[in-house]
């Protein structure tokens, strides 16, 4: 489940990285998170309405099982692994260009080196991180088994809602006068549920793999404090919108 709903941040994210933002992206955030909850809920009570819930341990395509047991057909189920495979690429697709414009916004707010963030003159999008993404992401389909890629992609996104949670705490105690575009309904109840809970099921997730990104998460923290808040514009007193030109390589022609 944590593997679709991941990238479900990046639809709210995209926005934030065109000059003109959607006015409207975080009530259609919201509502899908909304309906996307809703339909993982309504599916998991069809599928232990289907078959006992014990049924499910150790069960490989627990859906797909279900419909062939129930029509008796071979082809229900095939069509239900077909769009879970065509899914796998669509969510792959949708986070890679996620974590290009999170390369592309923290090279430009400084806290990566400047190459990320430049642009293409001809495509017009950050074509140094594109790559870099590229790269990293074909090494690892090679390299690594989709289950391991799957609980990482989990617990990092779990470690990042959890984050998230524990920021809106700290700047409600360290910012007050801070703009803000929402405020967090049942404040400080809803953060700390969301904390908690995140960090309950990354500890449901195979110690090898909690291993392997404590080891990220240390040299993410490391090349912070060394890199990092040296190099932050908001650190230097830069305010940085969003909205200034990109750096070219070359001059746009045409």
């Amino acid at each position: 489940m944590m593997r679709g709903r991941g990238g479900m941040p990046l639809i709210n994210m995209a926005p934030g990285m065109t000059f003109q933002a959607l006015a409207g992206r975080r009530q259609g955030y919201a509502a899908i998170r909304l309906w996307g909850t809703v339909g993982y809920i309504l599916v998991a009570v069809a599928a232990v309405g289907a078959q006992p819930w014990t049924a499910f341990a150790g069960q490989e395509a627990g859906l797909a099982v279900i419909l062939r047991n129930l029509t008796g057909a071979g082809c229900t189920s095939m069509v239900l692994c077909l769009g879970a495979i065509i899914s796998i690429f669509s969510v792959t697709l949708v986070v890679m260009y996620g974590q290009m414009r999170i390369l592309f916004a923290m090279s430009r707010d400084g806290l990566l080196p400047g190459v990320l963030a430049k642009v293409h003159p001809s495509f017009r999008t950050p074509w140094v991180n594109t790559v870099i993404t590229g790269v990293l992401c074909a090494a690892a389909a090679a390299l690594f088994d989709i289950e391991v890629l799957g609980n990482l992609t989990s617990i990092g996104t779990l470690a990042a809602f959890a984050i998230v949670c524990l920021s809106v705490i700290w700047l409600r105690r360290t910012r007050p006068d801070l703009k803000r575009g929402f405020m967090t309904p049942f404040y400080p109840i809803t953060p700390i549920a969301g904390i908690v809970s995140c960090a309950f099921l990354i500890t449901r997730v195979e110690a090898q793999v909690q291993l392997f990104f404590f080891y990220f998460l240390i040299g993410a923290v490391v090349l912070y404090f060394v890199y990092g808040i040296w190099n932050s514009k908001l650190g230097r007193g830069i305010t940085v919108s969003g909205h200034e030109p990109p750096p070219m390589d070359l001059p746009h022609q045409g």
